[in-house]
């Protein structure tokens, strides 16, 4: 979201998860001014006050970026827990599906 001469920019561009390369765990990042942005909408409607069409617009669709990021996270964290969760036995029923993740996540 660009904001012209106002100086507001979310940048909603890049990737949202990424492969740490130092110990292979899923990342998911997304812009802190983008949360932020969202509660401000949030608040300001909360205390009945409606923005402008073209902010809500730009709400509606950080919002939709924010709900995608977020079931990424969980999806990061089960992927970075599960070798702790799973029973020793069942990991080799897992590994090609595995790699198949990993796959379509780098």
């Amino acid at each position: 979201l660009e904001g012209g001469s106002s100086g507001l920019s979310l940048h909603l561009k890049g990737q949202l998860m990424h492969v740490n390369k130092d110990d292979l765990s899923l990342e998911v990042s997304y812009s802190d001014k983008l949360v932020r942005f969202l509660r401000e909408v949030r608040q300001l409607t909360a205390l009945g006050l409606e923005p402008p069409p073209s902010l809500q617009a730009h709400a509606d669709l950080a919002s939709r970026f924010y709900r995608h990021g977020v079931v990424l996270k969980q999806v990061a964290h089960f992927y970075n827990t599960i070798d702790t969760q799973i029973v020793r036995s069942q990991k080799p029923l897992l590994l090609e599906h595995a790699v198949r993740f990993e796959k379509l996540a780098t």
